[in-house]
């Protein structure tokens, strides 16, 4: 998508000349950020990163310029680029690990700041979790606290960060301390008394379903207390799933979520879900998401009242230290909450989408758009019960695989579909919570924000749900899973729909065959009943003549 000619947006206007820091750039909403960032000319964009999978940090950077997002900015790529720097930064260390110099060219240039970085694995051990997610978050606020020309802070926290099914604009009470969990993660030095904390940890936990939803709660609570005196903003998106327009359509870059839902359906590999089809689908663009986040930051930055930052003071050794420091704790003037503004972001009851629309929507798709390297065709069966989920994941994942990796071994190959799916099996049971239980989420704040938007804005800064055509959307989104997640162009499409003709026909040959099998054998058993019942009757029958006419005899 080219950059649209700029007429009366006051948000492309605020973001010209700015320099923005963003944790988390690498990652799926900060790559998709990022880009949107550099078509409306800001300065500079710092992304905070770590190495990873044997990447430095250099080399992620440059792997993220070469994603086909970016494709509309090739034409100028040398100067969009030019923009970007790369910094270490990890939230699961203290003061992120970031050296000196680095920190200090953020406090003296940074002046939007985003949020974005957590560790989204929903297994993650709770320890690594806290330090990532609430440990880290608290570091963030800190680096915060100390940029000189911020002008606007958002945090991206998740729609599902409440135990509460009726989920208001809002923070919520929590009835654990995230300093006291800090505390006592920093103090657990043993495996063994790392061992015994996660034991402990599914209770502890409770009534969030895993650790990223608990751990996100408890960030947000060190946004409330420590952040108040920013300028400040939470945004809680839904589920988030492919780009519905921009940069580019039905993008993703990750199997989370309904992502992976719809990759392992496609491939033929994941054949029964435990979803209630009669309720909502919480689900959002990506690109939607980003649209809401750049128009947050104007918003938060026009509200009438803005707060004073707190006062610091350098410390010797160069870092900035807040003058109310006590111990390793810091301190700040007592926070209220209409001072943090929260916009929920999930898909509007007005135009809902179920879980049932999306199954019947994208299976008819995934039939016309198979990919080239499936399994076996798209029959992926949905129930609302667990128990009925479990006995049929026998029938339905675990006996076919068995059966393939025995015919992989008798080929002398290495097995690899039980493996695989033990993967599906816990991925279906960590999106159970969120397939099977209703929520609503109040928007007014996310309504309230589109309608002081100018025209031109709402078009180039779309996130009205509300006008979302869903069976267009997933259109997109099943070609885009084939294109981004399976690597396969439109040149492949008529081969693997050859491919997928075949199976479809081994498919219901096979039923029809297991359907014959069992009906033959049904016939058997009755024959084999009635026969064995006639048999009974005669030698009944026989036995009687042969007394009675013994007794005649006598």
């Amino acid at each position: 998508m080219e950059t649209p000619e700029i007429i009366d947006s006051p948000i492309a206007d605020f973001f010209k000349n700015k320099v923005v820091f963003i944790t988390g750039g690498l990652g799926f909403v900060g790559k998709l950020l990022i880009e949107k960032l550099l078509r409306y000319d800001v300065k500079k964009i710092y992304i905070m990163a770590r190495s990873k999978k044997g990447k430095t940090i250099e080399e992620r950077l440059e792997a993220l310029c070469n994603e086909p997002i970016f494709i509309n900015l090739a034409k100028d790529k040398e100067r969009h680029f030019s923009k970007l720097k790369v910094i270490y930064g990890d939230l699961q260390k203290l003061q992120l690990g970031m050296a000196p110099i680095d920190e200090r060219l953020l406090i003296d240039e940074v002046e939007i700041f985003y949020h974005c970085a957590a560790d989204v694995r929903f297994d993650e051990n709770l320890k690594e979790a806290i330090e990532t997610n609430v440990r880290g978050t608290r570091e963030i606020i800190k680096l915060a606290q100390r940029l000189k020309t911020l002008n606007v802070f958002v945090y991206v926290s998740t729609a599902f960060c409440t135990p509460s099914f009726n989920v208001k604009e809002k923070f919520y009470d929590s009835t654990i301390d995230p300093n006291m969990m800090i505390k006592y993660v920093e103090n657990l030095k043993s495996q063994e008394d790392i061992d015994k904390f996660e034991i402990f940890a599914r209770r502890l936990i409770r009534p969030f379903p895993n650790t990223y939803t608990f751990t996100k709660s408890l960030a947000e609570q060190m946004i409330r207390k420590y952040a108040g005196n920013l300028n400040c903003a939470i945004i809680r998106p839904a589920i988030i799933t492919v780009t519905y327009d921009e940069p580019i359509e039905g993008f993703a870059d990750n199997i989370y979520g309904l992502n992976g839902v719809l990759a392992g359906a496609g491939a033929g590999v994941l054949r029964i879900v435990c979803i209630r089809n009669d309720f909502k689908a919480n689900i959002v663009p990506a690109d939607y998401t980003i649209n809401l986040i750049m128009a947050i930051s104007l918003y938060t930055m026009t509200l009438e009242n803005n707060f004073n930052f707190i006062r610091c003071t350098e410390t010797e050794n160069n870092r900035v230290q807040l003058d109310d420091d006590d111990d390793d704790e810091f301190h700040l003037n007592e926070v209220n909450d209409d001072k943090i503004k929260v916009y929920n972001f999930s898909s509007s009851d007005e135009n809902q989408v179920t879980w049932g629309d999306v199954k019947r929507i994208t299976t008819s798709l995934g039939h016309k758009n198979p990919i080239k390297r499936h399994l076996w065709i798209i029959t992926y069966n949905t129930t609302p019960y667990r128990l009925i989920a479990r006995i049929l994941n026998i029938f339905y994942h675990f006996i076919p695989a068995l059966f393939f990796d025995l015919i992989l071994i008798f080929r002398k190959k290495q097995p690899k579909l039980l493996k695989l799916y033990r993967k599906v099996n816990k991925f279906t049971e960590v999106i159970e919570f969120f397939t099977n239980n209703q929520w609503h989420f109040d928007d007014d704040n996310v309504i309230r924000l589109w309608n002081t938007m100018t025209p031109h804005d709402k078009k180039l800064f779309k996130f009205n749900l509300w006008s979302i055509e869903w069976h267009h959307f997933f259109e997109l989104y099943v070609k885009g899973i084939r294109k981004y997640i399976y690597k396969e162009d439109e040149d492949t499409l008529e081969v693997a729909r050859k491919r997928y003709r075949r199976i479809t026909i081994i498919h219901y040959l096979m039923l029809f065959a297991i359907c014959a099998s069992l009906f033959y054998g049904a016939y058997k058993i009755l024959m084999l009943y009635v026969i064995s019942h006639d048999l009974i009757d005669n030698f009944i029958l026989r036995t009687r003549f042969t007394y009675l006419k013994y007794d005649d005899m006598e």
